[in-house]
């Protein structure tokens, strides 16, 4: 087991019959019973973030500033009012932004501290946990897990 920069991040190997559902449920408990609070946990296997990287639909962006392209793992599909605002939002904000499976791309042109877009509507929007991360950790998780994978 690692973890990855104070970021929340842990990387471990289960075996592969582990249902991951129910495993983020232990961890969450053990969370609160150490820390009392309980935070959501979303789980990705390593299959699951090679594919995240390779359908990063902003590949030139990811290249070149890879500090301004961020993913939002979510733990449920975006319901169809959250992808109609993504969609809304795209001709409004300079900000390019894609939803593929269970993840949501977000490229912040002029860097996410200085965007206009409202990052916490659009969370509460998804009703359901989710965590974001930006490309460089989303690259470097990839690598501990395929380490860690053997």
């Amino acid at each position: 087991m690692s973890t990855y920069i104070q970021s929340g991040n842990v990387v471990f190997a289960v075996p592969v019959r582990t249902a991951l559902d129910k495993l983020a449920a232990r961890v969450e408990q053990a969370i609160e019973a150490e820390c009392g609070f309980r935070p959501a946990v979303l789980l990705q296997t390593v299959e699951e973030m090679r594919t995240i990287v390779e359908h990063n639909p902003f590949p030139r962006e990811a290249a070149q500033e890879p500090q301004k392209l961020v993913v939002t793992f979510l733990r449920e599909p975006a319901p169809p009012a959250y992808l109609a605002r993504v969609d809304e939002y795209r001709s409004v904000f300079p900000e390019q932004m894609a939803v593929r499976g269970l993840e949501c791309y977000t490229y912040f042109p002029d860097g996410q501290g200085r965007t206009k877009l409202p990052l916490a509507a659009l969370e509460r929007g998804l009703c359901a946990p989710c965590t974001a991360r930006n490309w460089n950790t989303v690259l470097k998780l990839l690598e501990m897990a395929q380490s860690a994978a053997g």
